[in-house]
């Protein structure tokens, strides 16, 4: 293949001007992430990422050393022990840094970095209290989370320092705190996914540049066969609806809510249900599972490509996330690909999905939730073809705008914000 015809197979070919200039520049990237294998769906975002970018663009990945994938080879990155990192910028510094944040111990080791060289400050998850909070406390840093506390939220860090590290912590605190102020403001440019949590970010810190960014993933194609296999060791074969939820299984997945549904309307609906990831398993032992039967299924970790084929084998998939961190969720945004009907909950961030894709619970009383929970799925599981044409618009809405191509120019555009280099009108 010649020069001309990769370049014009490039994501970011469609880039102009200022900005095409840019991803033509040899920049020297240091990106702060975790990287596959570790158990973090941030590792598999920013694998997916590094194939994106300009080729002109040399990347250096710093990742945590305990989890950091030596097996893990990219095409044109490097990933390396952070500890490397202070040697190398002081050899030849970096003309940008990189820093991937989500709610996870994966990310402990990004938080001193992000003051020590302001960059491009990447939020999978706005909400990063309960994770912080985790960390300061497990090594005994009370000192360093109220110090944490004061430089993002100086109205209140006196007052919510005192409950926490006097044992006073609760999810409702953590939830509505997202302790990510300090970050947001010692950076260049902070980015989410997606315009509307822009916005709202932007609305609780008017005085910093927040921007957004696309979150595209790879859409695993398995091959039929496997597909196939898996509804049939499911129980979903024929015409049985298969119904799913993907990823690991956190109290923010609703699960007991998800069975107990399940399990009233077993008697009038025929299905199957699995859960797809890493589910503990004392969720077998729920007693909505056990009503359920062999009509529920744990799956476990799985490997990428049953992954894939579990995702293709879905009828209905179902993606609650609340109380939310705000974050973005990779497997939705494949599910979307694929056009697999969703439930997911009505949180502001994700409004911009058309309607029609999708089925929204809404937050607020357990009741009401179990109740628009049980009129989406009767609703599927009663009328397949409601289910396909939820499938196709779901399906037209992701091919144009989750896309490989709108990433990729998501990000030079942010990286050109981040360094000050103007796009035009």
């Amino acid at each position: 293949m010649s020069r001309e015809t990769a370049a014009a197979r490039a994501p970011t070919a469609g880039l102009s001007g200022a900005l095409a200039e840019l991803a033509e520049r040899p920049l020297r990237i240091a990106m702060f992430s975790p990287m596959p294998p570790a158990p973090t769906g941030v590792a598999d975002y920013v694998a997916g990422l590094l194939d994106v970018l300009p080729a002109r663009w040399q990347i250096d990945v710093f990742a945590e050393e305990r989890l950091r994938a030596g097996r893990w080879v990219g095409r044109r990155q490097r990933v390396l022990p952070h500890e490397q990192w202070c040697r190398r910028e002081r050899m030849r510094p970096y003309d940008l840094a990189v820093y991937h944040m989500g709610n996870s111990e994966a990310h402990h080791y990004v938080t001193p970095i992000v003051a020590r060289k302001p960059g491009l400050l990447v939020l999978h998850d706005v909400v990063l209290h309960p994770s912080r909070a985790a960390h300061y406390l497990h090594t005994h840093d009370l000192d360093g989370y109220r110090a944490a506390l004061r430089r993002g939220r100086p109205d209140v860090a006196n007052d919510i320092g005192h409950l926490v590290v006097g044992g006073f912590g609760t999810p409702a605190l953590y939830w509505n705190f997202p302790m990510c102020e300090d970050l947001v403001r010692t950076s260049l440019l902070t980015v989410v996914h997606g315009d509307l949590l822009a916005r709202w970010l932007g609305a609780q810190l008017p005085e910093v540049r927040i921007a957004s960014v696309v979150h595209w993933l790879p859409v695993p194609r398995p091959p039929d066969d496997l597909v196939a296999a898996w509804r049939v060791d499911l129980g979903a074969d024929g015409e049985r609806p298969l119904v799913g939820t993907f990823g690991h299984i956190g109290s923010g997945h609703c699960i007991a809510m998800i069975l107990d549904v399940l399990a009233d309307i077993a008697a009038d609906h025929d299905f199957v249900f699995v859960a797809v990831g890493s589910a503990e398993s004392e969720l077998a032992r729920l007693p909505a599972a056990r009503r359920l039967g062999q009509r529920v299924r744990w799956t476990g970790r799985v490997s990428d490509l049953d992954f894939g084929a579990l995702m293709r084998a879905t009828d209905i998939a179902v993606n609650l996330r609340y109380p939310t961190a705000r974050a973005s969720s990779g497997a939705q945004q494949q599910l979307l690909q694929l056009g697999t009907p969703i439930v997911i909950h009505d949180l502001v961030h994700l409004r911009d999905i058309p309607a029609g894709a999708v089925q929204r619970v809404p937050t607020g009383t357990a009741d009401g939730e179990e109740a628009a929970l049980r009129a989406a799925l009767i609703e599927w599981l009663s009328d397949p073809r409601a289910r396909h044409r939820a499938a196709s618009v779901a399906q037209q809405w992701a091919a144009c705008t989750i896309t490989r191509e709108a990433m990729a120019a998501s990000y030079v555009r942010a990286v050109g914000q981040a360094l000050a280099v103007d796009d035009g009108p």
